[in-house]
């Protein structure tokens, strides 16, 4: 007994570490109490891993917490050991029987919704959610498609929940590992008690396959944007969206943060697209009036990237040049100490001190190397420019709507899109220049006996 008590003893008095880091026999017994808890740590996940894999081949469930529509019950197999199971949870298992018939089958008029509609129905039916009145960013009750479209990908529903559905790999170079799917064959099936059919659960997969077929045909640009991928909102930073509108010949713009949470939504107003047009084309014309102008500022802005990528460069090579000192010298350090010169401590100080420095080092070249301009600014870039630039300046009859497209694409024209003193304004930049716009001066009206693409809703209806 007294040889068991100063057994377990010494095992205390090293792990506390009370041992002289002073002397080479006190790091390695350092080095060899470090490799040991490893070992010990390696040790109790493989255990772990081995209970959920027993646990999940005798029926039990291994998981954080239940799926949606579940809820845990304890139960005892029948060697009597205890396992944990699912049972119905009533209230959330009425919600999955409706997302999955809205899906499937659609909902009274016998239209099959997306997942964006789904999610919106159950946000505006109130409908509770798992991570409701915890602390989160949005409101209670708010579903997101994700989440809709995770329970309809959900075999649990059916009555089959699986186990070991992905793997750990290793990284290579890296002490890291990666989760990846493994093989179906490896997967543990542990029944379960089933919240819908196999034809509706089919049914519903089968919608999602066409849903989403039929929205990357739809992404497929339809119509010719003139500003698609141009317009930013001021308030939100969101992009704006092209729409045609309900007869596919009012074409305008809305701000997509309105189509965020309901605690985010943006209100900035939408834009016609020829309003944008009206004040837009004009500004560009004044602005290509002289082509030779036009070369001017180009070589200027060209020259103005040059000079702030050299002093940029010029900062990059200094940082760089710091970087591989702080290398070198943690080399050192690690050398002094293998050698014996210097103990433990001081070691772990200097080393944690290069160790810093060298890291706000490499920050510092990261962020440099981000203020880097990448100038396009070629010999046939810039013959594109003039050429395009000529034409503008002979007037707007030259261009057609793809011309004008490609001719906005070409300047880089950007728009930011703001209300200020309740006026609508946009602030419109160009290779060539700048310039602040008021969009409240443009109104257009709609010719009754012919519609065309350009055409808009009556005066007063955009403000």
């Amino acid at each position: 007994l007294e040889g068991e008590i100063e057994a377990r003893g010494a095992r205390v008095e090293y792990v506390t570490g009370k041992y002289d880091r002073t002397t080479a026999g006190g790091r390695f017994v350092r080095r060899v109490i470090g490799a040991a808890d490893e070992l010990d740590y390696d040790n109790i996940v493989e255990k772990l891993r081995e209970h959920k894999y027993e646990a999940a081949r005798r029926g039990s469930i291994v998981a954080t917490r239940a799926p949606y529509g579940y809820q845990y019950v304890k139960l005892r197999d029948e060697n009597g050991k205890p396992i944990t199971q699912l049972a119905i949870n009533d209230e959330e298992a009425q919600a999955v029987r409706m997302i999955f018939k809205w899906c499937a089958y659609g909902d009274i008029d016998g239209k099959p919704l997306t997942l964006a509609a789904i999610s919106k129905r159950l946000s505006d039916l109130g409908v509770p959610t798992r991570t409701d009145s915890r602390n989160r960013k949005t409101a209670d009750g708010y579903w997101a498609p994700s989440t809709v479209r995770f329970l309809i990908k959900s075999e649990v529903y059916l009555g089959r929940w699986h186990y070991r559905k992905s793997k750990s790999v290793s990284v290579p170079g890296q002490d890291a590992s990666l989760a990846v799917p493994a093989p179906r064959d490896n997967w543990i099936c542990v029944p379960v008690p089933a919240i819908i059919d196999e034809a509706t659960y089919q049914a519903a997969q089968e919608r999602l396959t066409a849903n989403k077929e039929q929205a990357l045909a739809q992404w497929k640009r339809k119509h010719t944007y003139l500003f698609s991928g141009m317009i930013t909102c001021a308030a939100c930073n969101s992009a704006y969206c092209g729409n045609p509108g309900a007869d596919k010949r009012w074409f305008r713009y809305y701000c997509m943060g309105k189509r965020k949470r309901p605690t985010v939504k943006c209100t900035s107003p939408l834009v016609m697209e020829r309003v944008l047009d009206e004040a837009i084309w004009p500004w560009i014309e004044e602005v290509v009036t002289n082509p030779d102008q036009v070369l001017a500022t180009i070589q200027q802005r060209q020259q103005a990237i040059n000079e702030q990528n050299a002093n940029v460069q010029s900062m990059m090579a200094m940082t760089t040049k710091l970087i591989a000192e702080k290398r070198a010298e943690r080399e050192r350090v690690m050398a002094l100490y293998k050698k014996g010169k210097l103990d433990d401590e001081r070691w772990e100080q200097e080393d944690a001190q290069c160790a810093q420095e060298l890291a706000d080092y490499e920050k510092q070249r990261a962020e440099l190397e981000a203020r880097l301009v990448q100038s396009e600014y070629t010999p046939d870039y810039i013959a594109d420019v003039q050429e395009v630039c000529a034409r503008i300046a002979k007037g707007l009859a030259n261009f057609t709507r793809e011309e004008r497209r490609e001719a906005y694409e070409l300047l880089r024209l950007r728009v930011r899109i703001a209300v200020e003193d309740s006026e609508k304004v946009a602030y419109v930049e160009c290779e060539l220049d700048t310039e602040r716009l008021s969009l409240n001066n443009h109104r257009s009206t709609i010719n009754t006996k012919s519609r065309s693409h350009e055409a808009c809703p009556k005066s007063g209806q955009l403000s």
